[in-house]
């Protein structure tokens, strides 16, 4: 990673590890939701065996083990990424992502969520300028949902017209 500040990496990396651990809490919820509707029915069928709940923990916590492994609670994903050669800066990071994906697919959800921030606010000075242009002191009285579909309707290009 290139951080001019060595805290500065610190924390991206923790941000990062956070998000993924809270997007595995919230898989590995739904999914033994849906498990414990079925381990119901089985348990209702099967009689409660000590060595059945044996065989549920060490499958749980190999699971567990393969999502985090015994690196600091480190996902392995995040760890793979964090290993692997840095992209080409000159590509578009989207696309870069978008053949990633496979590869890290939870990664891939957090930083598309961060990837589509515009770095400027550029857009919003136009937006507002547009604005301020249509509302005027003769124009006063439109509401906010004819103002936007006028904004939006001069932002088209003249072909679409």
């Amino acid at each position: 990673m290139h951080f001019q500040n060595i805290t500065a990496v610190s924390y991206a990396q923790t941000k990062v590890n956070k998000l993924m651990k809270e997007m595995f809490e919230s898989e590995n919820k739904n999914s033994q939701e849906n498990n414990y509707s079925e381990s119901n029915i089985k348990s209702s069928i099967k009689k409660h065996n000590v060595w059945n709940i044996h065989d549920e923990l060490i499958t749980s916590r190999s699971e567990n083990l393969d999502e985090f492994g015994e690196n600091e609670g480190i996902p392995a994903e995040f760890r793979q990424y964090l290993i692997s050669p840095v992209a080409n800066r000159k590509e578009c990071p989207l696309k870069t992502w978008q053949h990633l994906r496979a590869l890290y697919p939870h990664l891939y959800e957090i930083a598309l969520k961060y990837l589509v921030i515009v770095g400027t606010s550029v857009p919003c000075e136009r937006l507002f300028s547009k604005a301020g242009n249509i509302i005027t002191e003769k124009r006063n009285r439109l509401k906010g949902k004819r103002v936007s579909k006028i904004i939006f309707l001069s932002s088209l290009n003249k072909e679409y017209w």
